[in-house]
């Protein structure tokens, strides 16, 4: 596969050699082009070093067009490809991002999996704020799915894509000059060369975003907006950084395959992920990564579905997770603003509460009791429409979040555990009922979590006998926490419905 790489760089030849590697030591026949605009001297020499290791084409421009005159730079770039016009994917990138892991590859898969006839290009970094934004169009993002895979189809660009030959075609293989006058209140604006592409292509074609970045930065300057804050690239820059993001997952065999899907898809929006493997006679491949903890049931006992939080019942140990904890399932894909959001939710209410998008309310009757679990309570799906938030007595553990510095559940909870098995969801709520934090379903769209369908489930094999979670749910006696005014915690009795 011929790929063919767009890179414009100034005075960043420590950046420029990270994704030149990458380039580099992918499989693929490769063609990067880089474009100095205008380096300082010691950059300039070590660049033209750089592209001479790394076989790259350069072109050196005799000062810096700065952003005032970045369309020229990219009007050099877009000449190069129309030179070029035999490579089967094209990559315009800036000089001070990398690729995640396998993320060439991951790009291609991507843009492929994008079944639209109007398609044009494919921006590879997901900047969760200006998504919710409209940016030089009056038209609204919309998350789309193709097949099991989430874009977002923004009607926008930025400088970071991928894409076929078609895309630089229909520019004519070149910019438009730049007004001056797009400057006249300042430099605080950007090069103009995002929103006159945009605007050029949008009415035609259709121009998609990824879910989840497959590039990110590291911290430094703006070569060309040094007044402006560091653009978010990852969505774990969306949030306080010293806040670590935790994710528990449970899992059996037979959902290997799904398990993957799950990962992959929380990967880049976790800092740790702690998975139990209930069952498995080996460790998949896919889970040998530095940021993942595996647990085996053979040496930890088998906790069922929750020993997600396997990590949580030992509350005194050293590496007890401090941060945002998320509980999930093995038979969803979550979507590359899963974190970011939850974690909004979760710092809107102080922290204080416990964050789900799967609510379950009980239908006590005069006793506090019920007869039947599975029929005798309203249910607000994770997988469907939610138009407000609600307080719950049980959250789903498959789509929940919480911070550990105000709420630590879960417990000294073994003994319980080996009696009602694969009961996570009412275990834990019975745990906070205990320490007072209040449930919270939030509203959510239809669709933003992915259901992978596995063929035999907890619900399928008590659906018609729950006698047991009907008896644990009515070993305690209930209460509705809620939060009002300034976070003030206050416990409704439940009564009869």
């Amino acid at each position: 596969m011929k790929l063919l790489f767009l890179i414009s760089t100034y005075n960043r030849s420590y950046y420029l050699e990270k994704i030149l590697r990458q380039i580099h030591d992918c499989e693929h026949d490769v063609c990067p082009i880089v474009y100095d605009d205008g380096s300082d001297t010691e950059h300039e020499i070590e660049n033209a070093r750089l592209c001479g290791k790394y076989g790259a084409v350069l072109h050196t421009a005799v000062k810096n067009h700065g952003k005032r005159g970045y369309w020229n730079v990219v009007n050099t770039l877009f000449s190069e490809v129309k030179k070029a016009q035999d490579h089967d994917y094209y990559f315009l990138i800036p000089d001070d991002l990398v690729f995640t892991k396998d993320g060439i590859n991951e790009a291609i898969r991507q843009y492929e999996a994008i079944q639209d006839e109007k398609k044009i290009c494919l921006s590879l970094v997901i900047e969760r704020e200006r998504v919710d934004s409209i940016n030089w169009t009056e038209k609204k993002s919309e998350l789309k799915y193709f097949g099991e895979d989430s874009f977002y189809l923004t009607h926008w660009m930025d400088m970071c894509i991928v894409s076929k030959l078609d895309f630089y075609k229909a520019l004519d293989f070149k910019m438009k000059k730049v007004s001056a006058a797009r400057w006249k209140d300042g430099d605080v604006i950007g090069s103009g060369v995002g929103p006159q592409i945009t605007k050029r292509l949008n009415e035609k074609y259709n121009l998609y975003h990824v879910s989840q970045s497959l590039m990110y930065e590291e911290e430094h300057e703006s070569k060309m907006n040094p007044n402006r804050t560091q653009a978010y690239t990852t969505q774990n820059n969306l949030r306080d950084r010293s806040q670590l993001v935790h994710v528990g997952i449970a899992s059996v065999p037979e959902r290997a395959e799904m398990l993957f899907k799950t990962i992959d898809s929380l990967r880049y929006q976790a800092d740790k992920i702690y998975v139990m493997l209930n069952g498995y006679d080996s460790i998949p491949s896919f889970l040998d990564d530095p940021k993942i903890e595996v647990f085996r049931s053979q040496c930890c006992g088998d906790f069922g579905d929750a020993g997600k939080f396997y990590k949580l019942m030992f509350p005194k140990h050293e590496r007890y997770p401090i941060g945002y904890f998320f509980a999930c399932d093995d038979d969803l894909v979550y979507p590359g603003d899963y974190v970011y959001n939850m974690v909004n939710e979760i710092e809107k209410n102080n922290r204080k509460a416990v964050i789900g998008l799967h609510g379950i309310t009980l239908k006590l009757d005069n006793y506090g009791t019920l007869s039947n679990y599975y029929r005798d309570r309203d249910v607000i799906s994770c997988l469907h429409h939610s138009s407000k938030n609600k307080f719950v007595h049980i959250l789903g553990t498959g789509a929940m979040a919480f911070h550990t510095d105000k709420i630590r559940c879960f417990s000294s909870l073994e003994d319980s555990l080996s009696i009602y098995h694969n009961m996570a969801d009412i275990h834990f709520a019975i745990s906070t009922l205990q320490v007072g934090a209040p449930m919270l379903c939030v509203k959510h769209e239809e669709g933003y979590l992915r259901y992978l369908s596995p063929k035999d489930t907890i619900f399928d094999r008590h659906k018609n006998d729950c006698s047991l979670q009907t008896e644990l749910v009515n070993s305690i006696r209930w209460k509705l926490n809620t939060i009002e005014g300034q976070y003030k915690l206050k416990q409704h009795e439940q009564v009869s419905v």
